[in-house]
């Protein structure tokens, strides 16, 4: 586990330690201090890397009080079928799991995220760290990429 401050000055650190070094890499946000971590928000897609992402963060989650299940259903499709199962898992283990499902409403998948995660008051955001092209992320932009510079709330990427 890597933990390093979010923001431009650490960036290509961030993306080294996150796509080069095989494990989870938690940021937190310059301007705040947090200590516990009893609400987790997990930012799910039904992605490989978003399960990985969950799995990394197992250590948390089972300390945890509640865990979220953020998706953002205008974004792109999700497996319902799928949500529904890891949310059924995760209240199977005991947890007391909250189903988000939100809009963008024209937000940058990132902000919608973290929105979310900050309104129900998450301590921790977990989240796939998925790597583009240099020119596709150029061009559309890219939830890790904004994660790595622009972490409101502390975040566990893996990838």
């Amino acid at each position: 586990l890597s933990i390093v401050e979010a923001s431009e000055l650490s960036r290509q650190l961030s993306e080294t330690l996150l796509f080069g070094s095989g494990r989870p890499l938690v940021l937190f946000p310059a301007t705040s201090v947090y200590s516990r971590v009893d609400t987790i928000a997990v930012a799910w897609d039904g992605s490989a890397t978003a399960a990985r992402a969950l799995s990394c963060a197992r250590v948390f989650i089972e300390r945890a009080i509640k865990v979220q299940v953020i998706s953002i259903t205008d974004d792109k499709e999700i497996d319902e079928a799928n949500r529904a199962l890891l949310i059924s898992s995760l209240k199977h283990s005991g947890l007391d799991v909250d189903d988000v499902s939100i809009q963008a409403f024209g937000e940058t998948a990132t902000a919608a995220i973290q929105s979310a995660a900050l309104e129900r008051k998450a301590d921790l955001l977990v989240a796939g760290g998925f790597g583009h092209s240099r020119l596709r992320e150029f061009i559309l932009g890219g939830v890790t990429r904004e994660l790595l510079v622009k972490a409101e709330l502390p975040v566990l990427l893996a990838h």
